[in-house]
């Protein structure tokens, strides 16, 4: 566990122990704490932590620090010994007694990462090409979403919330399927992934509404119109 701190000099301990003494089910898991001062006025102080604590902790003060956590997560993670690795951004917060013991049981589920975070894409139709499916659960947001889109403008189909379609001029169960509550959101995700035909349709249907609404040709002509 990777987690970073600034100026916690009472919360940070508290966190601390949430990770070590409270966990349920830990007993057999080996584990490390990993702590990156981002450049506290005080450093922290071990008495207050417990020997639990004390045996997994690793502790880092950054030099030069930022205000932006990052800096203080990449070091973090370079220091991580451990293959699988979760970090807290803020260090104030504490963690559910639970959480490392559910994390782990989570990742022997399947052979590989249930999720995967991308670093910059430079060629989006690339990366496009190597997905079936597009999911954007959005509970809150305004604007249109260049997410949504995206991924219609490469043929990909979109699962998404009510949210996440707004002002997309999309017709659910017609070029985007949607759905807001958790269990439907994942049977459609279901549906959509498993049927080759359902998503053909929507794949056509979703390119085709990209094409007529937000092509290049489509605003060019848009454009041309308001100033003649």
């Amino acid at each position: 566990m990777v987690v970073v701190a600034y100026n916690m000099d009472r919360e940070l301990p508290r966190a601390l122990a949430s990770l070590a003494p409270i966990q349920c089910g830990v007993e057999q898991l080996d584990y490390e704490i990993v702590v990156v001062d981002n450049g506290s006025t005080n450093a922290l102080d071990c008495t207050t932590l417990s020997p639990e604590v004390i045996k997994r902790l690793r502790y880092r003060p950054l030099d030069g620090a930022l205000r932006s956590p990052v800096s203080a997560v990449n070091e973090g993670l370079r220091m991580a010994r451990g293959q699988l690795v979760g970090v807290m951004i803020d260090g104030a917060r504490r963690a559910s007694p639970g959480l490392v013991m559910f994390a782990w049981r989570a990742v022997r589920l399947h052979v590989g990462p249930g999720v995967i975070v991308r670093a910059f894409m430079a060629d989006l139709e690339e990366f496009f090409s190597e997905i079936r499916l597009s999911v954007a659960p959005l509970r809150y947001g305004a604007g249109l979403k260049g997410k949504v889109i995206t991924s219609l403008s490469y043929g990909v189909p979109v699962v998404a919330t009510t949210v996440a379609v707004e002002g997309a001029g999309l017709c659910n169960d017609d070029n985007v399927l949607g759905a807001d509550k958790p269990d439907e959101l994942a049977d459609a995700i279901l549906r959509e992934y498993g049927d080759s035909e359902q998503w053909e349709q929507f794949s056509c249907a979703g390119y085709q509404h990209f094409k007529d609404n937000f092509s290049v040709e489509f605003v060019s002509c848009r454009l041309a119109k308001l100033f003649q």
